[in-house]
């Protein structure tokens, strides 16, 4: 048996090392591999190791084989508690880039990690959860049941996890995160009631392949895909921005104000250099940026607007909310429609209103003019307005954020448009891709 287990163990050590080297290199190269399921495999590679050294060393009472036993035998129980810690992280990776975790489930599992580790070692100088023999084999203690119930609280708050969130995991998902958390709890029970069966490990291993093959390498390709995607996005939206028209425009203002006004021809000749940066600078941007940054590129704009069209238009800034991120070129085409489709239809001009406010759980930014409006159907709003971005800018927030677009008005009165963005979404994390 002892030969078996160690083969055994000796046989899933090899897998592993094949499985981290696999996931290190893709990371160097642009692969999207969470920090927290690398851990999961070191830290399970660790626990195997220890394992294995239980098997190879015991019953060897002399020279360094006692220290050696012993240290195998601190680095698996130690390596079992922070594979867990790292499953916990792993599963709030995951649902994080789909809804905001509440911090809690972590921070709880660290704090009885770290309480577990304590203990550990500290029963290195009391041998109260398990010692060696003179013959330098492992026994366990009378207060082993102790070592074994961090485990299981770890276990619980994973469940908990998977099942709260169950809505936000496809039903292949579910049941592959459920999978890691039962198979090796049955394992574990099985090997700890029939101590000599090296199962545990193997088990583990397993489930980790499964979880890679059923998540990790579709979600790699999704990322991917939409990183394309994106990529694409960007530079449709970039074209669309770069009009002659507006460039024509703002050049005959500015060539208008170096005879009348060159103070505010230098100004204006700023603004439209910082202008077209900002467009420039969002073809190289994948994640999203500052909302101050994107409402500093609206300024930009809008001075330039206020120079051609004086007081025509009237902007209206209802700011409360600062601190939190955009896709870059969000804010600023959405301003734009509302002039040109909107206030600028009526011979008097009007009023644009750009209101920030923090909800519960997302912001929302509002764009509301009261310009023409349209009729009862926002399709038929979405369509007559396609060629300034207003497609391309939803699909960018649905891919970098999670946010959504909706247009509502009414004809005569004006129209609406707000973005709303979850909480914990906003900061730029793709699908999965980032991680503890």
């Amino acid at each position: 048996m002892k030969q078996s287990n160690l083969a055994l163990d000796l046989y899933s050590m090899m897998i592993g090392m094949v499985l981290i080297l696999y996931i290190v290199m893709n990371r160097k190269y642009g692969g999207r591999f969470p920090r927290s399921f690398l851990a999961m495999c070191i830290f399970n590679m660790l626990m195997t190791l220890g394992d294995v050294i239980n098997w190879a060393f015991g019953g060897y009472g002399r020279g360094l084989f006692p220290f050696v036993l012993k240290a195998g035998s601190f680095v698996c129980f130690l390596s079992s508690a922070l594979l867990l810690l790292a499953f916990v992280g792993y599963i709030t990776d995951y649902l994080s880039a789909r809804v905001k975790v509440h911090k809690g489930f972590f921070s709880t599992a660290l704090v009885l990690t770290v309480l577990h580790i304590c203990l550990l070692v500290s029963d290195q100088f009391f041998n109260r959860f398990y010692y060696f023999t003179k013959d330098n084999y492992y026994v366990r203690g009378e207060w082993f049941f102790l070592i074994r119930l961090n485990p299981l609280i770890l276990y619980g708050i994973s469940v908990s996890l998977i099942l709260l969130y169950r809505r936000y995991q496809k039903p292949k998902e579910f049941f592959c995160l459920l999978s890691y958390l039962f198979l090796p709890a049955a394992a574990g029970a099985i090997q700890a009631a029939n101590y000599g069966i090296a199962l545990l490990n193997p088990v583990i291993l397993i489930n980790l392949l499964w979880i890679f093959v059923n998540i990790q390498l579709e979600q790699n390709l999704l990322v991917k895909q939409q990183e394309k995607k994106l990529s694409e996005l960007h530079m449709s939206l970039m074209l669309s921005q770069i009009k002659h028209h507006f460039l024509y425009n703002s050049l005959t203002a500015i060539r208008h104000l170096c005879e009348t006004e060159p103070k505010k021809a230098r100004q204006a000749v700023s603004d439209l250099s910082m202008f077209i940066r900002g467009n420039m600078d969002s073809l190289e941007c994948k994640e999203p940026i500052p909302f101050e940054k994107e409402l500093n590129h609206v300024e930009h704009y809008l001075a330039l607007e206020e120079q051609r069209l004086g007081n025509r238009i009237c902007v209206v800034y209802e700011i409360e909310a600062r601190n939190f991120s955009i896709p870059p070129l969000t804010l600023q085409p959405i301003v734009e429609n509302a002039f040109r489709h909107g206030i600028l239809k009526r011979d008097e001009g009007g009023t644009v209103r750009i209101c920030t406010k923090e909800m519960k759980e997302s912001y929302v930014v509002t764009v509301a003019d009261d310009g023409v409006g349209f009729g009862k159907s926002v399709r038929e709003a979405a369509k007559g307005r396609s060629h300034v971005g207003i497609q391309n800018v939803r699909e960018r927030l649905k891919l970098m954020c999670s946010g959504t677009l909706e247009v509502s008005g009414e004809a005569g009165k004006g129209t609406v448009v707000t973005i709303t963005i979850p909480k914990g979404s906003e900061d730029g994390n793709d699908i999965f891709g980032g991680g503890r």
